[in-house]
């Protein structure tokens, strides 16, 4: 949500602590972009602000991924 302009303030759990136990693997990780990139495309995020979404995506990688 930052990314594309949203609101900045998260009081949720922190992703680590709720993604411990699902055993996500990277395939999951990265088929969950796939879903994200489709969504950005249905709403009409501009397409120059894709990267940058990608880029923060993934920064989460180490949080949720916990199978490789």
């Amino acid at each position: 949500v930052l990314v594309t302009g949203g609101p900045n303030k998260y009081e949720g759990h922190e992703l680590k602590g709720v993604h411990a136990n699902l055993g996500i693997h990277k395939s999951q990780f990265d088929k969950s972009w796939t879903y994200m990139e489709k969504a950005c495309h249905d709403l009409k995020v501009p397409a120059a602000l894709l990267p940058e979404v990608k880029t923060v995506f993934y920064a989460s990688e180490k949080d949720v991924v916990t199978k490789h």
